[in-house]
């Protein structure tokens, strides 16, 4: 399978199927990187496979129990590992022993966002990490200085009151920070020393019920409940418009796709990043998230399309994403050098390339263990269940699945 791809005579080219985006942006730029492969060599041809308003997590499965074909194809990390786990992906590890110089020039931990087991199972498209986003004109009307490196949750919850503007009759109309959307309450968890399992990677063994936990969750709940400094999970629109449009939350978690939309909402309302607060644990880490490449088991053309991937994460293609759409890339080259000044807004968005250094992946967890976590950190968002009731069903939900992993 390792063996150099071979080409004899005038063979006709080997065809490799490929997912297109969804998005208008990522397909502009993944048929652009196309016609530049196929410009660079004619011996393996791409062909794009429309998701034509269906989901990406089920147009794939139907294709290939269908016996249709398809190479590769892109998704989040804990949907590759779900799928690895279903003996549906293939193992690149082999591949990326061989081409050393295409992952070293990669940031390093990123991968860790798809092993399963010891093998690698993609390759990043892009880096999203996090970082803490606010408006510095709420701060100067409330006479606080602005967020900065070092400060902690406990400084937020001290200082929220004064940025929060309700009327005489209770009803707010900016909350002081909005309940991270997506899954970005779970670094606060981590700065409270909460862990869900005893490995990320691997996760054998759940850990949850804990002290550090019961902390987070609380520090959640409080500041939506009894402070009433957070906006309640429900809050309509997304954190890039209720931090640069509405004026709805004056300071809000998110990553550097979040950057990329507040950007483009323009400059009117002066807002910046800097590094997430530390907690009580002693650290401030960022979480990750990276789509990746794949290439599916069923593929008679394993070298070819890894060929593909290969080329997607070549300099050339990263600079080209940076230049196209603006995107944080995992290359590391082209994130310090070409990322960094392809924008102008926010100052200090180097932060975002700081955080890699201490960053961590979520857990290796997907289907019904997942959907467990999450469900069970909006219920005590919501105050619809007690954190001990919580913690109680987890520990019966989670602990079924790593058994049913197993």
């Amino acid at each position: 399978m390792l063996a150099a791809v071979a080409f004899v005579g005038a063979a006709a080219p080997v065809t490799i199927h490929m997912i297109e985006f969804a998005r208008l942006d990522e397909a502009e730029w993944q048929r652009a990187v196309i016609e530049r492969f196929h410009a660079a060599q004619d011996r393996i041809r791409v062909e794009l496979v429309s998701l034509a308003g269906s989901s990406l997590n089920t147009k794939p499965l139907v294709m290939i129990a269908a016996g249709a074909p398809l190479d590769i194809c892109y998704h989040d990390p804990y949907r590759i590992i779900e799928w690895t786990h279903q003996d549906l992906v293939m193992d690149l590890t082999p591949y990326m022993q061989r081409d050393r110089q295409v992952v070293e020039a990669l940031f390093p931990v990123l991968l860790d966002q798809y092993i399963v087991g010891g093998g690698k199972y993609a390759m990043p498209i892009d880096l999203q990490v996090q970082a803490f986003f606010y408006r510095e004109d709420f701060f100067s009307e409330a006479g606080l200085p602005y967020p900065k490196e070092g400060m902690t949750w406990d400084d937020i919850a001290r200082i929220a009151p004064r940025l929060v503007v309700q009327n005489e009759q209770g009803t707010i109309s900016r909350y002081a920070i909005r309940f991270p959307q997506f899954w970005h309450w779970w670094s606060i968890l981590w700065h409270h020393g909460a862990q869900f399992f005893d490995d990320e990677t691997n996760p054998t063994r759940f850990m949850g019920d804990s002290p550090q936990m019961r902390q987070g969750l609380e520090y959640l709940r409080s500041m939506i409940h009894d402070k009433r400094v957070m906006s309640p999970r429900t809050m309509s629109g997304n954190t890039a418009n209720n931090l640069v449009i509405n004026g709805t939350v004056a300071m809000a978690i998110g990553n550097s796709l979040y950057m990329q939309e507040m950007v483009g909402l323009g400059r009117e309302r002066p807002w910046n990043v800097t590094r997430l607060p530390y907690g009580p644990a002693g650290n401030n880490m960022a979480w990750f998230n990276s789509l990746g490449w794949f290439i599916f088991n069923t593929t008679p053309h394993p070298d070819e399309a890894w060929e593909v991937i290969k080329y997607f994460c070549s300099e050339e293609s990263m600079r080209l994403s940076v230049e196209m759409r603006g995107t944080l890339v995992p290359h590391r080259h082209v994130a310090q050098t070409v990322w960094m000044y392809q924008w102008e807004y926010p100052k200090d968005r180097q932060v975002f390339l700081e955080a890699i250094g201490t960053a961590r992946t979520l857990p290796a967890v997907f289907g019904e263990g997942i959907d467990a976590i999450v469900n069970g950190v909006n219920a005590v968002a919501d105050g619809a269940k007690t954190i001990p009731q919580v913690i109680e069903e987890w520990q019966v939900i989670l602990n079924a699945w790593l058994r049913d992993k197993k």
